[in-house]
């Protein structure tokens, strides 16, 4: 990269491997393009054949400010999933990242209900399989009806308690 950019006249046009931006054995490169850097463009899906990623990179050597364009370009959709400005910085040249999802939309209620409606499947499978374990070791019915009983009056009493939150209940 160094000799074609000291044999180009004033722009260099460069694919390398995305390491040299971050890894501490390519900062001298780094430090020796400086603020000749116009664009650090991360390429995806460039290949058919691997998933790697590259960047282009274009270095102008009359360039002397510290901003360069970056853009993550996606060669599957030829589509440019998102781009910006940034100030350079020769420690490590960061790539733009793809733009942050939306942000789903949450109905508290909806949720506490499919919470609910798991919570009673929970609860009446453990029950049957309580029923179940009764059966197979053929301990008296009474003690299962009284274990469901306890159930039943452990709901009834949270039902009936006054211990919510924030003063709500009766």
């Amino acid at each position: 990269m160094l000799k074609g950019l000291a044999n180009a006249h004033r722009f260099g046009f460069f694919i390398m491997f995305p390491g040299i931006a971050y890894r501490n054995t390519e900062k001298t490169l780094r430090e020796v393009i400086g603020n000749q850097l116009v664009e650090l463009n991360l390429i995806q899906n460039a290949f058919e054949d691997t998933p790697i990623s590259v960047l282009f990179l274009v270095v102008d050597k009359t360039k002397s400010n510290n901003k360069t364009y970056r853009e993550l370009y996606d060669c599957a959709t030829n589509k440019i999933i998102n781009a910006d400005e940034w100030l350079i910085n020769s420690d490590k040249w960061d790539t733009v990242s793809p733009p942050e999802p939306p942000k789903e939309k949450v109905d508290p209620m909806k949720l506490e209900l499919m919470s609910q409606a798991q919570l009673k499947e929970q609860i009446r499978a453990q029950i049957q399989f309580s029923g179940m374990v009764f059966d197979l070791e053929g301990w008296p019915r009474e003690e299962f009806e009284k274990f469901c009983d306890e159930v039943c009056a452990l709901i009834q009493e949270e039902k009936k308690s006054n211990r919510f939150l924030f003063g709500w209940g009766e």
